[in-house]
């Protein structure tokens, strides 16, 4: 660079007092200041060093070609006490002031990107100055160091979501519980439902943890006394075949049949059943009962007695499953002769079925031996069975070791129980509900910060389960325990391992399922319902093929570690029959049920945007809808969501003077000057998927009329399809896009929204993401390491 291009052009000299480079230089500054920025981190031998440099180069700039193009394009609306939007740009004199308020400075590039300002009404701002203004807030802001490098902010205590709860308690207990009908839907805040502020707690909610917590137990433990039965079994419980009836006190079988019936029980085992029976004998055998049990032969017996005074109960013992069993009782050897003098006709009825038991041992299920290790028949104290039970399986419920003063809490449960009565298991039954309505299972507890506005970094286990119900939205399993024991935790090389290896875990589809579901607000597919005289071919199975599309490309780009834009840019996808044919693709084999990975070539689709899952829930059920497409993209992808619609502007659909296409009408609509500010943006992102109807067919024509998908951005940007459209994102607004899902995935991490120093951590971990081609799993690893996941602070150290 040349000495001429440094030179300063001292006539140039704003109303701040510096005295600013020439065009050239500036141009030159910020070309060459940028990949150094970039690079800086990843070679220095000395990060303060470097971080100095970086500051450095950005005051620089800040004075030299920032402040000039504000107050030569902006001033003149956002100065002073009656600043437009309440917007006082003349109050930002250096850059630190700039850094306290990153936030508010991206809105700022978000604005000037789309033209919007300077408002079309205001002097032009030149492109040069806009290219300068944006390539200083987008490329040089984000890589400042922190001002507030050392702050964490407060977590409220939280709940476990009910998703979280179903989850823990299948990897605790071995047992499924079926949160969606039993609980609640959980509140949302801030897009996620795991946010501590509004996960409260209602007096329904505890009923409910009451409710849940008996129910489980009995769904762990087998009681053996509480499950004993002694059943007789009505005999209109059971299904007659033609030549089967039921006289008054008895089943009569006229004919070789068989009459069958259902035997629940709670517990697996053996039991014995008991049948009363007699017969008409005829012939030269004596008639014959076949017991069956879930289609397996367990005795033929000969049934000699021949009234029912006389009737004898046949006694056998049977294996019984947990639940439902089939019993079939059949008369095995019918005689019919009509020429015999007498005992023409050989008969069999039944009188009465009982059943006992169980008997002997039973059949414990593998939740049941899970945890109850340790029984009082292996000649063990049963208090000290108790204490070791409660020892392993409170540890792991409250996630931490269980303190002295909670044991004795829990074997106090236990006694209690012994001396009402209660069997061992009964006994231990009260112990497992007094974990699971404990607050240390219920919520995930953390130790307080200190008020003197220190850090507290979290301990080994607190960092376990963070990590786990962040990437699992389940409770940490061993290995992560081991960790947490040992106190290796902490070491960043060990988290940054853990991560790799969480993220390859099956668990990891609760990223998909609670994270992703979320962020792109799948969860509401359940509620879309297209008309169905507009389009028949929409059915619950299509619904649900329609969100796994969309969960198997999540957990591609996650497990596969693939750049995040690939779920923009992707070439394929992943589709069963019923999604195909809907498509309109080949569907040779595929199968109903089964997933497979096809090519997206040559079909006009490309990415989420062409997903039928988002096209769905972003349409109205009589049609599509560019206005909530548009908004859609604007939110869940560049994290600029418009204003809130003024109240007195109509809908669309109630403004009968439009004409036209639906898009000749939008247009019409947009002529409103209050219209118009929110709509150019979202309406021409929302034409860009208009050849793709309300859930998610192709088409070139809606009705008689040829659809216009083209579209155009305040800043010039063209384009003419979905393709296209996510292609310019991931161009000319890649930026945005990981910074958003950056974002949300921090705050879906830590729980809670940002706070205005969070916006610097969430900078640093979108740039630690480009330096590293956009990779999910180094914005996780980024999150994990970052001091506000790892360390907690009193409120009055965060602002």
């Amino acid at each position: 660079m040349s000495e001429k291009s440094f030179a300063i052009d001292r006539k140039k000299e704003n109303r701040f007092g510096v005295r600013v480079l020439c065009r050239q230089t500036a141009v030159c500054f910020c070309f060459w200041l940028f990949p150094l920025v970039c690079t800086i981190p990843a070679y220095s031998q000395d990060d303060q060093q470097a971080e100095e440099q970086i500051t450095e180069l950005a005051r620089k700039t800040w004075a030299s070609v920032v402040q000039p193009i504000i107050e030569n394009n902006c001033l003149d609306c956002h100065m002073g006490d009656d600043a437009e939007g309440s917007l006082d740009l003349d109050s930002f004199q250096d850059l630190e002031d700039v850094v306290e308020q990153r936030r508010l400075w991206s809105k700022i590039g978000n604005r000037v990107r789309d033209g919007q300002m300077p408002p079309p009404e205001a002097d032009e701002m030149s492109q040069g100055d806009r290219d300068e203004l944006l390539t200083w807030i987008d490329q040089v802001l984000p890589q400042v160091p922190c001002q507030h490098p050392h702050h964490a902010g407060p977590v409220t205590i939280r709940r476990l979501t009910r998703y979280e709860y179903a989850n823990t308690i299948r990897e605790l207990l071995q047992v499924e519980y079926p949160f969606s009908n039993k609980f609640p839907a959980d509140e949302v805040g801030y897009g996620f439902d795991n946010i501590g502020d509004v996960l409260s707690v209602s007096p329904l909610l505890m009923e409910k943890y009451l409710s849940a917590a008996e129910e489980i137990s009995e769904l762990v433990i087998t009681d053996p006394r509480s499950e004993l039965i002694d059943q007789t079994i009505a005999l209109d419980k059971f299904n007659l075949p033609r030549g089967v009836r039921k006289r008054r006190n008895y089943l009569l079988m006229t004919v070789s049949a068989t009459a069958t019936t259902d035997v629940t029980v709670a517990v697996a085992g053996q039991y014995k059943i008991s049948v009363a029976a007699f017969a008409h004998q005829a012939g030269d055998e004596i008639a014959k009962m076949a017991i069956s049990v879930n289609g397996k032969l367990v005795e033929e017996i000969e049934v000699e007695a021949e009234s029912i005074e006389d009737s004898l109960d046949h006694e056998l013992e049977i294996d019984l499953n947990e639940g439902e069993n089939d019993l079939h009782i059949t008369f095995t050897n019918d005689y019919y002769n009509p020429e015999a003098e007498s005992r023409r006709d050989r008969n069999l009825a039944i009188v009465e079925v009982n059943i006992k038991g169980p008997v002997g041992k039973t059949k414990k299920s593998a939740a049941h031996q899970a945890f109850l290790f340790a029984m009082p028949d292996d000649g063990i104290d049963p208090a000290k069975c108790a204490e070791q039970i409660i020892d392993r399986h409170a540890f792991r419920a409250f996630r931490r070791p269980v303190q002295p003063v909670e044991r004795e809490r829990l074997l106090k449960l236990f006694e209690m129980g012994i001396e009402n009565g209660e069997s061992f298991e009964g006994a231990m039954r009260i112990v497992l509900q007094g974990i699971l309505v404990s607050p240390h299972f219920i919520y995930k507890v953390e130790q307080p910060a200190s008020g003197d506005g220190e850090l507290r970094p979290l301990n080994g286990h607190e960092l376990a389960t963070a990590m786990s119900y962040f990437l699992w939205s389940s409770m940490p399993d061993a290995k992560l325990f081991e960790l947490a024991d040992d106190n290796k935790l902490q070491d960043e090389r060990v988290m940054q391992a853990e991560v790799q290896r969480m993220l390859q875990h099956p668990s990891s589809i609760a990223l998909v399922d609670n994270f992703a579901a979320q962020w792109l607000q799948l969860r509401i597919l359940d509620q879309s319902d297209p008309d169905p005289d507009l389009f028949p071919g929409f059915t619950d199975h299509l619904r649900k093929s329609m969100l796994n599309e969309t969960r198997l490309l999540l957990m591609d780009v996650i497990q596969n570690d693939a750049p995040l834009t690939t779920l923009l840019t992707s070439d394929y996808t992943y589709v069963n029959l019923a999604l195909a044919e809907h498509y309109g693709m080949k569907t040779s084999g595929l199968s109903e049920q089964e997933f497979s990975k096809v090519s997206l070539q040559g079909t006009g689709r490309q990415g989420l945007l062409s997903h039928a899952s988002i096209l769905t829930i972003t349409s109205n059920p009589t049609r599509t809808s560019p206005v909530k497409r548009g908004k859609w993209v604007l939110e869940n992808l560049l994290a600029d969501p418009p204003p809130p619609a003024l109240p007195d502007v109509p809908q669309l659909d109630s403004q009968d003077e439009l004409t036209g296409t639906l898009r000749e009408r939008m247009e019409q609509h947009r002529e409103d000057p209050n219209c118009a500010v929110c709509h150019y943006k979202m309406d021409s992102l929302g034409f860009a998927l208009e050849k793709f109807d309300a859930y998610g067919r192709f088409r070139e024509h809606d009705g008689d009329d040829l659809i216009d998908s083209k579209g155009e951005l305040p800043n010039g940007d063209k384009f003419a399809s979905p393709s296209e459209l996510q292609e310019l994102i991931v161009r000319s607004q890649r930026q945005q896009f990981i910074r958003c899902v950056t974002e949300k995935l921090f705050i879906y991490a830590v729980g809670r929204g940002p706070i205005a120093v969070d916006d610097c951590v969430i900078d640093e971990i979108a740039g630690r993401a480009f330096r590293e081609d956009y990779r999910f799993s180094e914005i996780v690893t980024a999150i994990v390491t970052s001091e506000p996941f790892r360390n907690r602070s009193s409120p009055n150290a965060s602002n």
